[in-house]
């Protein structure tokens, strides 16, 4: 189960970083994904 968890925080993590490279805010990805501003900018 960890695992799994692991694998989806992982893929999130990608995600993220590539709306963020094609230019989106992290406000924006904020709105798009729940995720909270400051784990956004950390990434």
């Amino acid at each position: 189960m960890n695992n799994h968890i692991h694998m989806l925080m992982k893929e999130e993590n990608e995600v993220i970083k590539k709306l963020k490279m094609n230019g989106l805010s992290i406000r924006q990805i904020q709105r798009l994904t729940g995720i909270s501003f400051g784990i956004i900018r950390k990434l």
